[in-house]
């Protein structure tokens, strides 16, 4: 049985015969608001958000991989802990979102909230504490205290140990680090 409630736990929609993401999906296509829901622990992977307003929402642990977010905005939602596996926020709006220990593999990000840069075969992105580099997500500061010993990948060591100082003068300029 589905059913969707808001962070206060009072209930959005329930329908026992739909899965909890039938339901967001089916709130997307009816217009449903979902400000406030709490859509925590949820396997959405593979929706379309595209332009949908979502307030206050509470994110948190969801397997959000590969969704379709184009010209929606997400305003004071909390993302902790969230995969983002394959997605693309160009045309997305996040405004005042926590994205704690989020996983942005291949992710491209909206450049606000969420960098990317393409380094060869690698897509790295970083928030303002986390950063992906291929299947590695560590906190930025973990990334500093990485040396090329410490990486298993051959491809990866060899794109470490040529982009480091590189990847950290972007972190830094784009996050307005000042480094004397």
């Amino acid at each position: 049985m589905g059913v969707l409630k808001r962070l206060d736990k009072t209930i959005i929609i329930e329908d026992d015969r739909k899965s909890e993401k039938e339901l967001v999906e089916h709130c997307i296509l009816e217009g449903i608001s979902l400000n406030d829901a709490n859509l925590e622990n949820l396997n959405l992977s593979g929706l379309d958000f595209d332009n949908v307003f979502i307030n206050g929402a509470s994110f948190k642990n969801a397997n959000l991989n590969d969704i379709s977010s184009k010209n929606a905005s997400f305003i004071d939602c909390d993302f902790s802990g969230a995969s983002f596996h394959f997605c693309n926020f160009l045309r997305t709006e996040f405004e005042n979102c926590i994205f704690e220990n989020v996983n942005l593999r291949d992710c491209i990000g909206d450049m606000k909230n969420i960098f990317s840069v393409v380094l060869d075969t690698y897509v790295m992105s970083f928030t303002k504490t986390i950063m992906n580099l291929g299947c590695d997500s560590k906190s930025i500061e973990d990334w500093r205290k990485t040396t090329t010993d410490d990486i298993d990948d051959e491809e990866q060591k060899w794109l470490w140990k040529y982009y480091k100082e590189l990847i950290f003068e972007i972190i830094d300029k784009r996050l307005g680090v000042k480094n004397d």
